[in-house]
């Protein structure tokens, strides 16, 4: 675990996105930051993902939208040949 924790639980609003959500965890766990973030974008790498309520994996193009309430976010990293 890069972070030593397993579980982080953010206070988010309406107008959080998957997006600041990647930026919120790049600041309070900036080890994150080149192994699972992008340094210069603020984007999750290639290889690692969110899955929203453990069976919906959230797509780049849905990064800009917004979690509903209640809603559990894992980040993984999926570990294949090529990544």
């Amino acid at each position: 675990m890069i972070a030593q924790t397993g579980l982080v639980t953010l206070e988010i609003d309406e107008k959080t996105t998957y997006k600041s959500i990647i930026e919120q965890l790049a600041e309070l766990y900036p080890e994150m930051v080149g192994p699972l973030i992008h340094p210069d974008e603020l984007t999750l790498l290639n290889c690692t993902v969110f899955f929203r309520n453990q069976h919906e994996m959230i797509t780049q193009e849905q990064i800009d939208q917004s979690p509903a309430p209640g809603d559990r976010l894992s980040l993984l990293t999926v570990i294949v040949g090529g990544c």
